[in-house]
C-alpha cells in the first residue's frame, strides 16, 4: 500500500523538529505570561519557535494550525499542527519534560507525527500505517497483556484519578503520549484535548496497537476528552 506521506513531506516535519528542538536547548526565555490561568504559560520562545516552525512549513502550501498563532481548526485540508513548546511550565522550571510536537492531518486524520524530547534525546516519528520508530528504530507492537502495575496518566482532578491503578501527570502530553505509546503506562486521559497536545501521540500509540476513545457520547479526540491505551484498559475506564 502506497503511503499517504511523501518522503519530501517527511523530511520537513523531521526538519522542523530538530530546528525547534535546537532553538529550545540553546535558549532561555525571559519573558514569561500567563494564558487562561496560572499555569498555562507562554514564553517569548513558544512564539518565535513556531514562527520559525511556520516559515519551513508554509513552503508546502498546506494548512497551519498552531497553538500560539491559531489556523484552519477544521482539520478538513491537509494541515500541519504545531504546539512549539509542548509542557511550557517544565521547561521553564528545569524539568527535562517537555518537548516539540508536530502531526500532518487531513480530513480528522493524523498522517504524520513527530515528537521530539531533546532533553531526553528522545525522537519519536511515525506515518499512518507503518509503525513507530524511536530514535531511527522501529519499535515492536505492543503486547495485548501488560503488566498491572503500570500507571495511569490523568490530572489530579480528573475523576479517574486514584480508581484501580497509580496515576501520574507528567504536564506535558508529548511525554505522556510517547511513553504510552512504549508500554511506560497503561493509558493516557485527559478531561479537554487540543490537536497540538495530541494528534502526533494519538497516531504513535493507535500505531503500536493501543486504543484511542473519547470519554463523551459526540466527542472529538482531538478537541474534547479522550482515553489513549491498551484495549482493556480503555475499556474499563470507559465504562466508570
Amino acid at each position: 500500500m502506497q503511503s499517504k506521506v511523501s518522503q519530501e513531506e517527511k523530511n520537513l516535519a523531521i526538519h522542523a523538529a530538530e530546528t525547534a528542538s535546537e532553538l529550545m536547548m540553546s535558549k532561555r526565555p525571559k519573558l514569561v505570561e500567563s494564558k487562561a490561568h496560572l499555569a498555562d504559560l507562554v514564553t517569548e520562545l513558544d512564539r518565535e519557535i513556531e514562527i520559525v516552525v511556520r516559515t519551513i512549513l508554509k513552503t508546502s502550501g498546506y494548512e497551519i494550525l498552531g497553538e500560539e498563532f491559531g489556523g484552519d481548526k477544521t482539520l478538513a485540508k491537509r494541515t500541519w499542527v504545531i504546539d512549539p513548546i509542548d509542557g511550557t511550565l517544565n521547561y521553564i522550571s528545569g524539568s527535562k519534560l517537555f518537548g516539540f510536537n508536530l502531526a500532518l492531518m487531513e480530513n480528522q486524520e493524523v498522517l504524520l507525527g513527530v515528537t521530539y524530547l531533546p532533553a531526553l534525546d528522545e525522537r519519536y516519528v511515525s506515518i499512518k500505517g507503518e509503525g513507530l520508530k524511536y530514535n531511527g528504530e522501529l519499535l515492536p507492537k505492543l503486547a495485548v497483556e501488560r503488566d498491572p502495575f503500570l500507571p495511569l496518566v490523568v490530572n489530579e482532578n480528573d475523576y479517574l484519578s486514584g480508581k484501580y491503578h497509580p496515576t501520574r501527570n507528567l504536564g506535558a502530553a508529548s511525554v505522556e503520549l510517547a511513553w504510552t505509546a512504549r508500554g511506560i503506562h497503561q493509558a493516557t486521559a485527559y478531561e479537554k484535548a487540543t490537536p497540538w497536545d495530541v494528534a502526533p501521540g494519538i497516531l504513535f500509540n493507535l500505531e503500536m496497537g493501543n486504543v484511542v476513545q473519547s470519554r463523551t457520547t459526540e466527542g472529538s479526540i482531538y478537541w474534547d476528552s479522550v482515553i489513549i491505551g491498551s484495549p482493556s484498559h480503555v475499556k474499563i475506564f470507559q465504562e466508570l
